[in-house]
């Protein structure tokens, strides 16, 4: 409280009425955002390329890597393209050979689908913004309304993981009674 005190009695010319909290929380937090901020403003775009490629397999044609999609990734051994002329060769290699070969095949285990984590409060802005388009202001609006009517736990909550020993089934079950009475 004593370092906001301290802008508000020093800064009151320049807030106004606005209010401006500084604390613990709020340092970091505004490190990021003027950091990101920072990022933004001084990015300059740099320019890539991205060769794809068309395999035909048994007569089936397989796209491959890059821009084109598909079910199978084949990358560079030189790494990302960030000049045209690099493009070029690999475009003009590939152009010029008549043959191809496996240099190797490697097999993983399985993958599949991890079950979604809850959202945590980022990850509710940014499935808003890029799914919904709701701004962020009224994303938390939104939230606190289904919070105060009980449908979601605290909507600022970033905890996504339960300690080993939280016993959730009844935690849950508790819940549950709770809600009947």
């Amino acid at each position: 409280h004593c370092k906001t005190k301290y802008f508000r009695d020093n800064f009151k010319a320049q807030l106004g009425k606005l209010t401006v909290t500084y604390g613990p929380c709020q340092t970091p937090t505004l490190w990021f955002v003027v950091h990101r901020h920072d990022t933004i403003v001084t990015h300059v775009p740099r320019p890539f390329w991205n060769v794809g490629v068309e395999l035909a397999i048994g007569g089936d044609a397989v796209a491959a890597g890059g821009l084109v999609g598909g079910g199978m990734a084949l990358s560079s051994t030189r790494g990302d393209l960030w000049a045209e002329t690099e493009a070029d060769a690999v475009i003009q290699a590939t152009t010029d050979s008549t043959r191809a070969s496996v240099v190797s095949v490697e097999t993983g285990r399985p993958l599949s689908v991890p079950k979604p984590l809850p959202l945590n409060t980022v990850a509710l802005l940014k499935a808003a913004s890029e799914t919904l388009g709701i701004s962020p202001g009224d994303t938390m609006h939104y939230a606190e309304k289904l919070y105060l009517s009980g449908y979601t736990s605290y909507p600022r909550t970033e905890t996504t993981k339960y300690a080993e020993a939280f016993d959730l089934t009844g935690t849950l079950a508790m819940l549950a009674c709770l809600g009947n009475a």
